[in-house]
């Protein structure tokens, strides 16, 4: 019997384990595939809400504490794995934005670095790079981190830790209620007794919280992905733009993304998104004319409304929810973890926890509008 059960293995369910591991308790992590290859194995690793303006501000209030925690985080599970995961400070640029003033409420109101330009060219702007930009925005401190990498020191890291066991290929068929209370995980093999349950699973909590009486709105969200050849002098920063991006690799290579579609959990690629993509990379960086499609891959995020995480008990006692993400599961995790474990440990909230509550009557108020 453990201490906490941790239903998914993705960046966010694993980076819990270690929150909660360091605080002492044991922890048992029960991932249906392998660690880390859904929706935190296919994101670009952009470590910034794509648009942070646009969010909800329980989404910023999130961000501004995970956003600091990135290069010491990453310094230290490079040091502790041997796994580089290749963390990048190189700003982000967003291009022709229009909401100029809502821009500069967002600045003000949030206290982050933001540089508006809408006369003059972004510095060192590349030669390979779109001209007509403006106006633009320019987050200097921001960056990416490279996800594949990042999952794989965080499981090497897991395995590790002396307080946490790890269990892969075991789909999980259910939950143990006893009462109003949740004591434990079923699988298709056995059952794991725990004080408490944490459903990490991203866009598959909602199957295993329906048969408890629990509807919560995070459903699969399709993002489709390309991975391209590099240029000399092109894409040096991640480059956003109509909705797209541009995210530079330490390789030289360039990921381009993303899609937004609601079709289930159907991962498959499509060639239509193909398209959409490679037209959306060169009209933001005609300097990759020449640059060839290496890869093309898709994955499901964990759509909410207004992509505002699920963190915090449901009404069942002992069964927690860190899960809802949207497109921000990464750079939101150090922030939901920490706040998880605060939570879990009665210690004080990094940040008011209202917004990310888990019951009935939030549940109930959340719009059902899906983002990512």
């Amino acid at each position: 019997m453990s201490d906490i059960a941790i239903v998914g293995g993705g960046i966010n369910g694993l980076l819990s384990a270690l929150t909660l591991a360091e605080r002492g308790a044991s922890v048992t992590v029960i991932e249906q595939g392998e660690c880390v290859r859904e929706a935190s194995w296919a994101g670009g690793g952009i470590l910034s809400p794509l648009y942070p303006w646009r969010y909800d501000d329980a989404v910023t209030a999130l961000a501004s504490v995970a956003e600091p925690a990135w290069p010491g985080l990453a310094e230290q599970l490079q040091h502790e794995s041997g796994i580089d995961p290749q963390f990048s400070a190189h700003g982000i640029a967003h291009l022709q934005v229009k909401e100029l003033e809502q821009i500069r409420r967002w600045r003000a109101r949030s206290g982050r670095k933001l540089e508006l330009y809408t006369e003059e060219k972004l510095p060192h702007w590349p030669s390979g790079m779109i001209d007509t930009a403006l106006p633009a925005t320019w987050m200097p401190t921001h960056g990416s981190i490279r996800t594949p990498r990042l999952g794989q020191a965080l499981r090497t890291r897991v395995l590790q830790h002396s307080r946490i066991t790890l269990h892969e290929h075991r789909p999980v068929v259910g939950l143990v209620r006893q009462g109003m209370r949740v004591t434990g995980i079923r699988t298709e093999a056995d059952t794991l007794m725990a004080d408490h349950t944490v459903l990490a699973c991203g866009p598959w909590t909602r199957s295993l919280l329906s048969p408890l009486g629990i509807e919560v709105p995070i459903q699969p969200v399709r993002g489709q992905m390309l991975l391209l050849e590099g240029a000399p002098n092109v894409v040096d920063r991640v480059v956003l733009m109509g909705g797209h991006y541009l995210i530079p690799r330490q390789d030289g290579r360039v990921l381009a993304g993303s899609t937004f579609e609601s079709c289930g959990f159907d991962k498959s690629t499509t060639r239509a998104a193909r398209t959409q993509l490679q037209a959306c990379a060169l009209e933001m960086a005609p300097g990759l004319a020449q640059a060839r499609v290496i890869a093309h891959w898709a994955g499901l995020r964990p759509g909410s409304p207004h992509s505002i995480p699920f963190i915090g008990e449901t009404t069942l006692a002992g069964l927690w929810l860190n899960a809802g993400h949207g497109g921000n599961g990464v750079v939101l995790s150090p922030a939901s973890a920490r706040l998880l474990g605060e939570l879990m440990n009665n210690e004080s909230p990094c940040v008011d926890p209202a917004p990310y509550r888990c019951d009935n009557a939030s549940l109930a108020g959340r719009d059902q509008e899906v983002l990512s």
